[in-house]
C-alpha cells in the first residue's frame, strides 16, 4: 500500500515538473506576461484621517472608512525612469462610499454598483458630476469599489439595507470579466501598509501607502525600494508569507503552470458564485434593475465583444434581465480615452461613461 502511494506521488511530481517545463518552453504563459506588465505599476495612497482608509464589512467586502479624503497617485516603472500616469483626490462619505454627498437614511434610493471603472479609478470620480447633473427625487448611492464583483456587491447591498438605506432601484455596471475574486477584503497588514508607508514590505500588495508631502526625489527613492521588494528572489518573498492568499499570489512566479490550473478552477467557481448573486438581483428587482454592460478597452477599440462578455450577455438575456448595451446606445470610447499603461479610462473617457450612465438611469426611471 505504501509503495503504491509513493509511486503515485512520484508520478504526480514528475508530471508536474514535465508540465511546468513544457508550459515555459512552449511559451504558453501569456497570463504571466500580463502580470509582469502589471507588476511595473505602483498604486500609492494616502488619506487625511491617517487610518489606512479601508475597513472590512463582515470580513467579506471592503469599503473606504467614513468621511475621509484620499490622494491616489499611480507610477509606472519604464526603461528610462518613473512615470506618473495620474494623480487625483477623492472623498468617502458617511457610509464609506466613494462620493461627496452623505447618505440620508430612509430616503428612496438608486444604488449604483460596479468595480474600478464605475468608481472612477484614475480620475476625480465621475459619479459626483453625474449626481450634480442628473435631477431626480431619488438619492443616488455610489456602491462601486475597485476589484470587487457581484458576490461582493450583494454583501454591500444587504449591509446598506440593514443601515436603513431604502434601495428601490439598482443600476449594475458589469464587465465581461465575470470571474472577479470573491470575496474581496483587505488584510490587516495591507491596511497597516496603507496607513504607514514604512510598513509596506510585502511584495504581494498592489496598493501601497505614500509618504506625506514628499518631493519627487523622495517619491522615487520610495518607489525604488518597493520595486526592489517586488522583484526580490522568491526565497525572500516566501519568507514573508503570512496567509494562503499571499502564497497563491507567489505561486504564479514559482509554478506558473500549476498556478494556471488553480486560476482556471477559481475562475469557474467565482463565475458560478457571481451568476448566482446576479440572478438574485434580477429576480428581486425585476424592472427596477438595469444591468449596464460596460465594455473594456479592447472591446471598445475592436467594436466586438470578448467571449466572456458574450457569455455574460447570454446569461442576462436567458434569465430575463434588463440589459443596457452601452456599445450600441452610447458614444464609443476611443484609444485616446484611456490611460496608456494602466488601461482605465481617463477624464475624456469617463465623461463619455458618465453621459452613458445618464441614459441608463433615464431608462431605469421610466420602468
Amino acid at each position: 500500500m505504501i509503495k503504491k502511494i509513493l509511486i503515485t506521488l512520484i508520478s504526480c511530481l514528475l508530471g508536474l515538473i514535465l508540465f511546468e517545463f513544457l508550459y515555459k518552453n512552449l511559451k504558453l504563459d501569456n497570463v504571466s506576461e500580463q502580470y509582469n506588465e502589471l507588476s511595473k505599476i505602483y498604486s500609492l495612497w494616502t488619506d487625511k484621517n491617517k487610518t489606512g482608509g479601508r475597513i472590512n464589512i463582515e470580513n467579506k467586502i471592503w469599503t473606504y472608512d467614513k468621511n475621509n479624503e484620499f490622494n491616489h497617485r499611480l507610477f509606472v516603472k519604464t526603461d528610462d525612469d518613473w512615470y506618473e500616469e495620474f494623480n487625483y483626490k477623492q472623498n468617502s462619505n458617511n457610509f464609506g462610499l466613494n462620493q461627496e454627498t452623505n447618505l440620508i437614511q430612509n430616503k428612496k434610493s438608486i444604488l449604483l454598483l460596479g468595480a474600478s471603472t464605475p468608481e472612477g479609478w484614475g480620475a476625480n470620480p465621475w459619479f459626483n458630476e453625474l449626481q450634480r447633473e442628473f435631477a431626480t427625487d431619488y438619492q443616488l448611492v455610489n456602491g462601486s469599489l475597485h476589484g470587487t464583483g457581484v458576490f461582493s456587491w450583494r454583501i454591500l447591498h444587504d449591509h446598506l439595507i440593514k443601515q436603513k438605506i431604502r434601495i428601490e432601484k439598482v443600476l449594475i455596471f458589469i464587465h465581461g470579466d465575470f470571474w472577479v475574486n470573491v470575496p474581496k477584503t483587505y488584510p490587516q497588514n495591507h491596511i497597516k501598509c496603507l496607513k504607514n508607508f514604512n510598513d509596506c514590505t510585502n511584495a504581494s500588495f498592489l496598493h501601497y501607502g505614500m509618504p506625506n508631502n514628499a518631493d519627487d526625489d523622495e517619491i522615487k527613492k520610495y518607489l525604488n525600494k518597493l520595486d526592489k521588494i517586488r522583484n526580490a528572489p522568491l526565497d525572500d518573498k516566501f519568507s514573508n508569507v503570512t496567509n494562503t492568499k499571499e502564497f497563491l499570489f507567489y505561486l504564479r512566479e514559482f509554478l506558473p503552470a500549476t498556478y494556471q490550473i488553480y486560476r482556471f478552477i477559481r475562475i469557474k467557481l467565482n463565475k458560478r458564485l457571481n451568476e448566482k448573486e446576479l440572478l438574485k438581483f434580477i429576480n428581486e428587482y425585476e424592472n427596477n434593475l438595469i444591468i449596464h454592460h460596460l465594455p473594456q478597452k479592447k472591446e471598445y477599440i475592436s467594436s466586438t465583444f470578448t467571449n466572456d462578455s458574450l457569455s455574460l450577455i447570454q446569461f442576462i438575456k436567458k434569465n430575463e434581465g434588463n440589459l443596457f448595451n452601452s456599445l450600441e446606445k452610447c458614444e464609443k470610447l476611443l484609444n485616446e480615452d484611456f490611460f496608456y499603461y494602466d488601461g482605465h479610462p481617463n477624464l475624456k473617457g469617463y465623461k463619455k461613461i458618465k453621459n452613458c450612465a445618464k441614459k441608463a438611469l433615464s431608462e431605469l426611471l421610466e420602468n
